[in-house]
């Protein structure tokens, strides 16, 4: 995907997130060609490497909604250290997604986190912890279907 296109998602998701409290209608941004209602019978019916969200904080109160489905593994990716994400559903009542840091990119990288969430909805993700003022950059990708216990 292009840099424009990137920031393009970003700013329409951005302002999605915004308007809901506000009572304006921003445009959704645009739901990838291959994502269904929900997951098929093999796990996830997304084709992996899928972005389904790009956002930059550029504080702690923000917060991007991102649709994810049973059975698909996300990958969660930061551009920088020491930041937390917090994932919480929309709707209450809902289970909380399972969530686990997956790796850490060195001093100078950024952090990675694995979400496997229970159920099909729509999630709030927020970013916190230290990042020296500077925004911090936050990608969600489809890696493929959970992997099945053995």
């Amino acid at each position: 995907m292009r840099p424009e296109s990137r920031l393009i998602i970003a700013a329409l998701t951005a302002l999605t997130a915004c308007s809901h409290g506000g009572g304006a209608t921003a445009p959704q941004p645009p739901t990838p060609a291959a994502a269904p209602a929900t997951a098929g019978p093999d796990g996830c019916s997304l084709k992996a490497g899928t972005t389904v969200a790009t956002h930059e904080f550029t504080s702690s109160q923000e917060r991007v909604r991102v649709s994810l489905l049973k059975g698909c593994l996300y990958w969660a990716s930061t551009d920088q250290q020491g930041v937390r994400l917090d994932i919480k559903p929309r709707s209450s009542g809902m289970q909380t997604p399972y969530v686990a840091q997956a790796m850490s990119a060195g001093t100078q990288g950024g952090m990675t986190w694995e979400i496997r969430p229970a159920v099909d909805g729509d999630y709030d993700i927020r970013s916190s912890g230290p990042s020296g003022g500077r925004p911090v950059q936050l990608t969600v990708t489809v890696r493929g279907p959970v992997p099945q216990a053995r």
